[in-house]
């Protein structure tokens, strides 16, 4: 009897020893309370941004990642084969003729007019130009949980020297803004205007409302989902000089005599440069100077 008496003492005493250790256990939900309520907070907020719930977000929601005072504005893509030569009257006609015949050469050697005859050559100078430059590319998300789709363009200035053609010469000082220079600059097949590609201003828009993206939180880089930007092509879509196209103290050889011209000589300079390839126009310079 006493020793049944023993063995269930012996069996409580366990009992109550267990029991306390027990206690005395965290429990592993409760050790994680905080744990999980970090990341419901976490994922509620990404949850504002991403899937289904970002196209149900409201208006006020949207303004948070855009930029509305920084809307990107494509270039302007007018019609440049409307271009057309200006038609000379007989009055600028009589103008020109009558400054051709005080115009000197550099040398002071002879005049303009002089050198203006039934054939007659123009070389036409290099020039350097500083060009400011847009690369598009082909979209992509804003991270894998923020699926607003939209796109970066990339900023970079580049100068280079440019031997234009005398009707590229004429459509430029004629109608500047009817002047191709995406197409012309993508004829020179220049591989080192990519040069200052990666050294650029990257911008990021949103493709909704084309404003600049503003990242919830962290930087812009690290929320461009490059994985999902397919090709990853960038197009060149704008060429722009950064000034209007100078000729101040570039030499134009004229039946080789050089001569200058001065900016306010310019519709003379048009006027000169069309004659070389406009046969009616050359033929009423010439009888024009000799009456």
């Amino acid at each position: 009897m006493t020793g049944i008496i023993f063995i269930f003492v012996a069996i409580l005493a366990f009992w109550l020893f267990t029991r306390n250790a027990k206690k005395n256990i965290p429990n592993e939900e409760d050790s994680y309370d905080a744990r999980e309520e970090g990341n419901k907070a976490i994922k509620a907020y990404r949850n504002q941004w991403s899937g289904v719930g970002f196209n149900d977000a409201t208006d006020e929601q949207y303004k948070l990642i855009s930029n509305m005072e920084n809307i990107y504005i494509p270039p302007e893509n007018p019609d440049f084969n409307s271009y057309q030569d200006s038609k000379i009257s007989d009055e600028q006609i009589i103008k020109f003729v009558k400054w051709a015949k005080i115009k000197k050469s550099k040398s002071k050697k002879s005049t303009l007019i002089e050198n203006i005859s039934d054939e007659f050559d123009i070389y036409t100078p290099e020039i350097s130009i500083d060009f400011e430059m847009e690369f598009q590319d082909d979209g992509g998300f804003f991270g894998e949980d923020l699926k607003e789709y939209g796109f970066c363009i990339t900023r970079h200035n580049y100068s280079c020297y440019v031997d234009l053609t005398i009707k590229e010469w004429v459509k430029i000082l004629s109608e500047p803004m009817l002047f191709d220079w995406v197409n012309y600059y993508l004829d020179l097949d220049d591989g080192n205007m990519w040069s200052g590609f990666e050294g650029g201003d990257d911008i990021y828009y949103l493709k909704e409302n084309n404003a600049e993206f503003l990242p919830p939180s962290k930087s812009v880089y690290e929320w461009w989902d490059y994985e999902e930007r397919g090709s990853m092509v960038n197009e060149l879509i704008k060429v722009q000089p950064v000034n209007d196209i100078s000729y101040k103290g570039e030499i134009f050889e004229i039946n080789d005599e050089e001569f200058t011209f001065l900016k306010n000589e310019r519709e003379h300079l048009i006027i000169l440069l069309m004659a070389s390839y406009n046969d009616n126009l050359l033929d009423s310079i010439i009888s024009n100077a000799n009456n």
